[in-house]
């Protein structure tokens, strides 16, 4: 007899999908009370698309024969601890690297709207005011980026342009595309559980130049990284 094609639970929310690998079973999921297919024979999860984590995981508990769940996010950790729970190893996969771009686009316009004062414009559009200000550029300014995975390179390569000097700061040391590699910094813990560094702490940070340098005082060829780490 002819084993059934195995089963892929797809998220409702894209329809359009093209070049699905054939001799497969696919059904789409929405999150909503009931599911396309028995998950007991789904073997490859894709979520659906939403940020309840409740709604992603509800159906782990029945899904007895899952081999490997694709999140739609980077961040897994709450997908994680529910997989762990599981009695049989699932393989988990995240989508580093899939929402950087528009992710970054995003965190471009908000510095954008943030410096050159975007909301208080359009407060005062609302209250049919002329308010007229001055607010600062964008251009050479100093750049921390907390973060530096896909999504801070992303934001780094947008904010090139501009002539930032950018600093990056990772949890462990790796060289950069842009030429600087992470330095340890000793780090602290804050009351809320994060690290900081420790008040007179010697930071070893050392500049790159990315290219040619600008005119004098152009903060475009300057870039580094730094690790925090523990004690």
């Amino acid at each position: 007899m002819t084993p059934a094609p195995r089963q892929v639970w797809l998220p409702a929310q894209f329809t359009d999908l093209a070049g699905l690998t054939e001799g497969l079973r696919y059904a789409r999921w929405d999150g909503g009370p009931d599911y396309p297919s028995d998950p007991a024979e789904v073997e490859f999860y894709i979520p659906p698309l939403v940020q309840d984590v409740g709604i992603i995981t509800r159906p782990l508990g029945l899904m007895t024969g899952l081999g490997a769940v694709q999140a739609l996010s980077s961040g897994i950790d709450g997908l994680r601890a529910e997989l762990r729970r599981l009695p049989d190893p699932v393989i988990l996969c995240n989508a580093r690297g899939v929402h950087s771009r528009s992710a970054a686009e995003l965190a471009l316009s908000l510095m954008l709207a943030s410096l050159r004062g975007i909301p208080e414009f359009t407060r005062a559009q609302d209250l049919r005011l002329w308010k007229p200000e001055m607010f600062p550029s964008l251009y050479g300014r100093s750049v921390l980026i907390v973060g530096y995975g896909a999504l801070g390179s992303a934001v780094e390569d947008l904010l090139v342009p501009f002539g930032c000097a950018v600093t990056r700061v990772a949890r462990t040391g790796r060289a950069a595309r842009r030429g600087a590699r992470a330095r340890r910094v000793p780090a602290a813990r804050t009351r809320g559980g994060r690290r900081r560094g420790r008040a007179g702490d010697r930071t070893d940070i050392r500049d790159t130049p990315l290219g040619r340098r600008g005119p004098p005082g152009a903060a475009a060829g300057r870039s580094a990284a730094v690790e925090t780490s523990p004690p």
